[in-house]
């Protein structure tokens, strides 16, 4: 099959895809977000069919895009262009068993990663994708030891990719490794507070309560709205049974939900977490006087 004849995209059935969206009946924030990415495979279709040089990584990014709109034939097409023009990218393989992982076939995904892997072994989205792979198969060490080396390589990881890897090593009974992750993401992600709450779940989980309470702290340092930190700290404390510390969590609760404008003070999680307050303080302890209703 020549270049030319293979670089030729069907502009009209990339115009189609593009309105097929709004036929489906999607919300129109969701046809909104489907057209833009439709519109993005017109403009690498265009830069295809004008490239001058070498449009492999074209080919791999059009792949890519219609793999995650399910559009399974022609990802593939674009991937094995992008392996013809271009046998040295090894990108091709991750995407490759991406589609497979997609198409329901584990073992040709577990195909595909291997040559990823041995291909880019620095490359931690790999790795982690082969884990989820060993995972499907019920392969539990081989799937901790991948999600292990793939989330030290994965700097730009987002927070539930941390979590993913937490969670399944925790669920092997291997705590102190799923907070060596909390706290690599908590570093990298700058105190993302989604971790550092799992963290201090499993701190809790192994019976160190001191450690949940220096983990809240850091939290509560910069947390926007701290009223449920600081219940949550008060719970701890009570539990470590110290009743003087964790009565002063409890005021400062009071007193962070008092700032607060009226209709939040109004808000059902608030209203819980005034009534958590009120029942750890009996005796009106917890009545800080609220803002001035309107």
């Amino acid at each position: 099959m020549s270049g030319k004849r293979t670089n030729r995209a069907p502009t009209a059935r990339w115009l189609a895809n593009a309105l097929a969206c709004l036929a489906l009946g999607l919300a129109p924030s969701a046809a909104l977000a489907h057209g833009e990415e439709h519109l993005q495979m017109l403009e690498l279709t265009r830069r295809i069919n004008e490239a001058t040089n070498n449009p492999a990584g074209l080919h791999l990014q059009r792949g890519e895009l219609e793999r995650e709109h399910g559009l399974w034939e022609a990802a593939a097409a674009d991937f094995d262009r992008a392996a013809e023009l271009d046998p040295t990218l090894g990108r091709v393989d991750l995407c490759r068993a991406r589609l497979a992982g997609d198409l329901g076939d584990p073992d040709a995904a577990l195909a595909a990663f291997n040559q990823a892997v041995t291909r880019l072994p620095d490359d931690g989205e790999a790795w982690i994708g082969r884990a989820r792979i060993w995972k499907r198969l019920k392969e539990r060490d081989r799937a901790l030891a991948d999600y292990g080396r793939g989330i030290r390589l994965f700097a730009l990881a987002p927070a539930d990719c941390y979590l993913e890897v937490a969670r399944d090593l925790a669920a092997a009974e291997r705590v102190a490794e799923a907070l060596e992750i909390l706290d690599l993401g908590i570093g990298r992600l700058k105190g993302e507070q989604l971790l550092q709450a799992y963290a201090v779940d499993l701190e809790l989980q192994r019976g160190e309560k001191a450690a949940a309470v220096r983990r809240i702290d850091d939290i509560l340092g910069t947390a926007m709205r701290k009223e449920g930190w600081f219940v949550r700290r008060g719970q701890v404390l009570l539990a470590a049974n110290q009743p003087l510390e964790a009565r002063e969590s409890f005021r400062a609760a009071a007193e962070a939900i008092a700032s607060l404008p009226p209709r939040l003070q109004r808000s059902p999680g608030v209203i819980k977490l005034q009534q958590e307050i009120n029942s750890a303080l009996p005796g009106g302890e917890a009545d800080t006087p609220s803002r001035p209703q309107p």
